[in-house]
């Protein structure tokens, strides 16, 4: 039997491009003893579905199973065939970003899975401090969606038991066990950061560096701006003409933007407001976040000695 490393987020910790390396390198980390199991879009989306229970609209799309007793059927089946591997394979992986913030139900019953066919688990979790994912979530929705409040909006919002990571990471200590979870903090950084140590904890150490590609790009603040701003007038024109979202409609909106930036053109751009900045905005929650990422600092740090 083999060992599983079991990826799950957190989200916005660069899981897009580890998912991206380690699903590019399949035939390579096979060839050392690693198997990655078939996904969808990279991931390993049926991890989600492990208990019957009416997940989103969206998730029953992507799986293409709208009955929750059979989507729980094929997780199970999923589980069991990653984990039927001959002798050459002694490590498996397995990702889905969004079991970081699975409930203590749904991941008993995945640990209950996971230990019946391999004969270890090392859960992967890497956390982003509070403020940053929270940056980036609202950039995403930005550039992805109609979204048109500004940041302060966005960030009140936010409540302390909404980040959580304290609370998140002693859910994988109580149900996996201390010993079977390895905390790490986010560090973008290609060849040290956080994915490299990932790749090295499963075997793909000279793919570090090659996750950058996979990195979601970035985008001034100004350019944000001004698709909130574009988010605004399509949401009013939408509302108008009964349109619906077109989501190629935000990507391409956010390529004719960075044209627009690199050519000068919003250099003269006056919004009716200027554009905000990240690193002053504040949050009545700060002192609970900043004890929260305390914590696990001293948890990544004592794995780490």
């Amino acid at each position: 039997m083999a060992h599983c490393f079991l990826h799950v987020g957190f989200p916005k910790t660069g899981t897009t491009a580890l998912q991206q390396a380690v699903f590019g390198a399949r035939d390579a980390g096979r060839d050392n003893g690693l198997h990655v199991p078939d996904g969808i879009h990279n991931r390993h989306r049926w991890l989600q579905v492990v208990e019957a229970r009416p997940k989103n609209a969206n998730l029953a799309r992507v799986l293409g199973v709208s009955d929750c007793e059979e989507q729980q059927r094929r997780a199970h089946a999923f589980i069991a065939e990653a984990g039927r591997v001959d002798a050459s394979i002694d490590r498996v992986f397995l990702t889905e970003e969004t079991l970081a913030l699975a409930d203590t139900r749904d991941l008993t019953t995945l640990y209950r899975l996971v230990a019946d066919r391999f004969d270890g688990v090392t859960v992967l979790i890497c956390f982003r401090r509070h403020m940053e994912y929270v940056r980036s979530t609202y950039n995403q929705r930005v550039k992805a969606t109609n979204y048109t409040r500004p940041f302060e909006d966005y960030l009140d919002k936010f409540g302390s038991d909404l980040l959580g990571y304290s609370e998140c990471l002693e859910r994988f200590h109580t149900v996996f066990g201390k010993a079977n979870v390895r905390c790490l903090t986010y560090d973008p950084d290609p060849w040290r950061g956080s994915n490299a140590t990932i790749l090295r904890l499963i075997g793909l150490p000279h793919v570090a560096g090659e996750e950058e590609r996979g990195r979601n790009p970035s985008v001034s603040t100004l350019a944000l701006e001004t698709k909130r701003l574009f988010n605004t007038a399509l949401c009013r024109s939408q509302t108008l003409h009964g349109g619906k979202d077109n989501p190629p409609d935000h990507k391409n909106m956010m390529k004719l933007i960075a044209a627009l930036e690199a050519s000068g053109a919003l250099g003269g751009t006056t919004a009716p407001d200027p554009p905000p900045n990240p690193d002053l905005a504040t949050t009545r929650h700060q002192a609970e976040w900043d004890r929260d990422w305390a914590y696990i600092e001293s948890e990544a740090a004592l794995q780490v000695a």
